[in-house]
């Protein structure tokens, strides 16, 4: 039995040399280990070079923003809109990427805060978005639309972010954003046409006997309307200026009193176009009486009001 195991080590002992000899790697030469070279990481910007990127981003936004802010018509306005959003963008991830000297990198981030107003410019803001209609309900004019879409992007960009970041480039000398926006836009012209006094505007019916004194106290124009079958259909209204009074005659039956106001008065359309707001005295009148009403709003007043929808 001892003689059988020394042989079949002796065997496999063999077998293994003979593997060895046949793969032919005991020839071949280690290979080398590998090493990775790590690239060196750009240095910081200096200062002079810091300075002269923001001016390169002042200069090529100036123009885009005057174009925003100056555009005649409202595509023309989305379109300089979208180009000043772009380089902005491009501003944004700049300044993400770069190193600023050492001590600004606080600084450098307040510049890049400064021109976030992409976002909006891209998401938030074109003239597809803009209310066509005054308060009032009345359609806009266009001049009143571009007015609307300039200031909105004047002011996105000329943000208290962007604000804030010149403040604290002022205080390391760099007088960055001091030309780079035009004066605001103009506001549109204020017209404020305003009815006549005392005019009947609508009549409808047989008259009666009834009489309504109506001293308007208040900051605004005001159309006095009464009816029995709510504001939209007058039995009589009357236009009374601010600090006036008027008196409408030949009023029938049992009415309520309604009051619009407002400021710039279209008579085609018998309606102000702006700052409307709409009331009723809470209260019945009639025919029998002859009814003083004041328009101001009273602490010791004794008639009460409540807020209704246009009319």
């Amino acid at each position: 039995m001892r003689s059988q195991k020394r042989l079949l080590a002796s065997l496999v002992a063999a077998a293994m040399l003979i593997t060895a000899g046949c793969s032919g790697e005991a020839d071949k030469p280690a290979a080398a280990p590998r090493t990775e070279s790590t690239p060196t990481p750009a240095p910081p910007l200096t200062v002079a070079q810091y300075k002269a990127l923001l001016a390169g981003m002042e200069t090529a936004l100036r123009p885009l923003i005057a174009q925003a802010v100056t555009a005649p018509t409202l595509p023309a306005t989305d379109a300089a809109r979208v180009r000043l959003a772009k380089v902005l963008e491009q501003n944004y991830q700049t300044l993400d990427s770069v190193k600023p000297p050492p001590a600004w990198v606080s600084l450098n981030r307040s510049v890049q805060m400064a021109m976030i107003s992409y976002n909006s410019l891209q998401k938030t803001f074109s003239t597809g978005m803009l209310e066509k209609k005054t308060d009032c309900g009345v359609p806009k004019t266009v001049p009143e639309l571009l007015y609307e879409a300039r200031r909105d992007i004047y002011y996105t960009v000329k943000s208290a972010s962007f604000e804030n970041a010149v403040k604290d480039l002022a205080k390391v000398k760099i007088s960055f954003g001091k030309n780079l926006f035009p004066a605001p836009p103009p506001d549109p012209p204020n017209q404020n046409r305003r009815g006549v006094n005392g005019q009947v505007l609508q009549r409808s019916g047989p008259r009666g006997n009834g009489r309504l004194q109506i001293t308007n106290d208040s900051d605004s124009d005001a159309v006095v309307v009464v009816s029995t079958a709510g504001p939209k259909k007058p039995q009589a209204s009357i236009y009374v200026r601010s600090g006036s009074q008027a008196t409408l005659t030949g009023i029938r039956g049992t009415y309520s009193v309604y009051v619009k106001t407002g400021m710039d008065w279209d008579a085609a359309r018998r309606q102000f176009t702006g700052a409307c707001n709409y009331e009723s005295f809470l209260q019945f009148f009639d025919q029998r009486s002859n009814w003083k009403i004041s328009l101001g709003k009273r602490k010791d007043g004794n008639a009460l009001t409540n807020e209704i929808p246009a009319f």
